[in-house]
C-alpha cells in the first residue's frame, strides 16, 4: 500500500505525510462509497453528474491507496412524483423508470464513472437485500415501536 501511495504522490507531485505513511503501511481497508440513489422523476442534470464524478474521485483515490473499494450508484424508482411523471408522459411507471434509469446509467458510462454496481430499487436483488436487512434488524429487536407525537398531543 505504501508503494502505491508513494507512486501516486510522485505522479501528483506532492508529499505523503508521516501519519499517512504509517496508516497506509498498516491498513487495507474495506471502503464503500456511494452517490445518493437518484430519484428518477426526470432526466439527470449537472448536479447528478457532479455528484457522480465527485464520488468517482473518492473511489479512485481509495483504490490507489489499495483499499478494497466498492463504489455504488443507482436510482430510486418509487414515489408519487414518478407516478405523476409517468402519467404525464403517457406510459407505465415501470417503463418510465426503465427509460430514465437507463439515462442515468448512460450518463455515468459516458463520463467514465468507475462504479462497481448500479442499483435500481425495482430490481429483485435490491428487494431481497432490503428484506434480509429488515429481517436481521427485527431479530435484533429493531425497529423499536414508538408513537408518533404531533404538536397537538405534546401541548394538550
Amino acid at each position: 500500500t505504501w508503494g502505491v501511495a508513494k507512486k501516486a504522490a510522485s505522479v501528483l507531485n506532492c508529499r505523503v505525510s508521516y501519519q499517512s505513511r504509517r496508516f497506509l503501511e498498516t491498513a487495507k481497508n474495506k471502503v464503500c462509497v456511494t452517490t445518493p440513489i437518484f430519484y428518477v422523476n426526470s432526466d439527470p442534470h449537472i448536479g447528478h453528474l457532479y455528484t457522480m464524478i465527485f464520488t468517482d474521485v473518492i473511489a479512485r483515490w481509495r483504490r490507489i491507496c489499495d483499499d478494497d473499494t466498492l463504489f455504488s450508484t443507482g436510482t430510486d424508482e418509487h414515489g408519487l412524483k414518478i407516478q405523476n411523471s409517468a402519467r404525464a408522459a403517457g406510459i407505465s411507471e415501470q417503463l418510465f423508470c426503465d427509460q430514465i434509469s437507463s439515462t442515468f446509467r448512460s450518463c455515468a458510462d459516458e463520463f467514465g464513472v468507475s462504479y462497481d454496481t448500479f442499483i435500481r430499487t425495482t430490481e429483485s436483488k435490491h428487494k431481497l437485500s432490503v428484506k434480509e436487512f429488515w429481517e436481521n434488524l427485527e431479530k435484533r429487536g429493531w425497529p423499536v415501536s414508538y408513537t408518533h407525537l404531533t404538536l397537538p398531543t405534546i401541548y394538550s
